[in-house]
């Protein structure tokens, strides 16, 4: 950063630590979960697969990581799989930029 610690952009240790919040525990499992399901996938045990994919998806539905890495292998139904998905979501896809009036452009948007 051109700024370093003084750019408006940096977030005290304060502000940083209340907008990440630790994992729970059902969103570890499911990370967990989904890594042994990309590992099945890889290593031909697709059954398998699918069963820690599920897992995953159930146990943290909200990570949208889970559901496209599991699309990406039926790229025919990927498109409608996601709008499904999406118009079920109860919240925003991507959360809210919290930018303050008059911030400054990034630098590969000045003249």
């Amino acid at each position: 950063m051109k700024n370093g610690e003084h750019s408006p952009y940096a977030l005290s240790d304060d502000e940083f630590a209340r907008r990440v919040k630790p994992r729970s525990p059902a969103e570890m499992e499911a990370e967990a979960s989904f890594k042994l399901a990309v590992w099945f996938r890889e290593n031909g045990n697709n059954e398998s697969a699918a069963r820690y994919f599920a897992r995953a998806q159930n146990l943290n539905p909200d990570d949208w990581n889970y559901h496209r890495q599991e699309w990406s292998f039926t790229p025919q139904e990927a498109d409608q799989n996601w709008l499904e998905k999406f118009q079920k979501t109860e919240h925003e896809y991507y959360p809210k930029l919290e930018m303050k009036a008059g911030d400054p452009k990034p630098e590969s948007q000045r003249e």
